[in-house]
C-alpha cells in the first residue's frame, strides 16, 4: 500500500487533496451490503475456506481495520474477518444513523449473517469491545469468545484531562470546531495519537509513515467526523445507564 516518503514523518507534511480517500491495504477485501439500512460495510475476509470459529476484529473509536494489519499475520491459518465499522474507515456513513452500540450490534450480526458466520471468535479494541461484549449479552448463541482490548460496558474512571477532553468533543459545536482544527495541522493530528500508543516515536518509520497519512485521511473526511462526534456524544449517554 502506498505510504509516504520516511521524510514526511518528520516534516509532518498535509497529504495532498487526491490522497484524502482511504485505500485498502493488499488484502481480500469486499463490500458487505446491509439490507436494513441500505448501507455497505468495508471488510477483509482472510481465510474464508478455513474451519473452525471465525474471529470477528472490531476496532476502536475512530479507527478502522487496519488497525490490526500487525495481529493477523500470527494467527494461522483461520478465518479472519476485519471490518470498517459503519461510519468509519471505508464504510457507508449514513447521514440518519443513530451511533449507539444497539446499532453497531445489529450491523455486526447482519453483516455474519451476509458472511454466513453462526458464531465466532470476537476481539474488540475500546468501542470494538464494548460492542463485542453487548453482543454477547445479547445474543450469547453468536458468540463463542471474547477478547476485549481497552474496553468493555465496565470501564475504569478516566483521568480528569480525559474527562475534560471528551466533554469538549461532546459539546455541539466545540467538537466539530476542534476536529476541523485538525485538518490545518499535521502535527496535532498526528500528536492526537499519542495517547494510544505507549510510544508513538519508537515505532518504526514506516509504521509513523503510515500513521501520519491514516490520521489526516480521517480528520479530512466529513462523514467520519459526524460518525465520530455522534458515537462519542451517544456514548456519553448510553453507557453511564449501562454501569449503573
Amino acid at each position: 500500500h502506498p505510504l509516504l516518503p520516511i521524510s514526511c514523518v518528520s516534516r509532518m507534511e498535509p497529504i495532498k487533496p487526491h490522497e484524502r480517500k482511504m485505500q485498502p491495504l493488499p488484502l481480500p477485501s469486499r463490500m458487505v451490503q446491509l439490507k436494513w439500512m441500505q448501507a455497505s460495510i468495508f471488510v477483509y475476509d482472510l481465510n474464508p475456506e478455513a474451519g473452525g470459529d471465525p474471529m470477528i476484529f472490531l476496532h476502536g473509536l475512530g479507527d478502522e481495520a487496519d488497525t490490526w494489519r500487525h495481529v493477523t499475520p500470527h494467527l494461522g491459518n483461520r478465518r479472519l474477518v476485519l471490518m470498517d465499522l459503519p461510519g468509519f474507515g471505508r464504510s457507508d456513513k449514513p447521514e440518519n444513523a443513530e451511533y449507539h452500540v444497539g446499532f453497531f450490534t445489529g450491523c455486526t450480526l447482519e453483516v455474519m449473517d451476509e458472511l454466513r458466520i453462526d458464531k465466532a471468535i470476537f476481539v474488540g479494541h475500546s468501542l470494538g469491545a464494548q460492542i463485542a461484549q453487548w453482543i454477547a449479552l445479547t445474543h450469547p448463541d453468536r458468540v463463542s469468545r471474547l477478547c476485549l482490548l481497552g474496553g468493555g460496558l465496565l470501564s475504569p474512571e478516566r483521568a480528569l484531562s480525559d474527562r475534560i477532553v471528551i466533554a469538549l468533543l461532546a459539546t455541539p459545536g466545540v467538537g466539530e470546531w476542534i476536529y476541523n482544527g485538525l485538518r490545518k495541522d499535521p502535527k496535532a493530528a498526528y500528536d492526537s495519537l499519542r495517547a494510544y500508543y505507549h510510544n508513538l516515536d519508537a515505532l518504526p518509520e514506516q509504521d509513523r509513515a503510515f500513521l501520519l497519512k491514516r490520521v489526516q485521511q480521517r480528520v479530512w473526511s466529513d462523514g467520519q467526523r459526524d460518525a465520530f462526534l455522534k458515537t462519542l456524544r451517544c456514548l456519553s449517554r448510553w453507557l453511564p445507564k449501562r454501569q449503573e
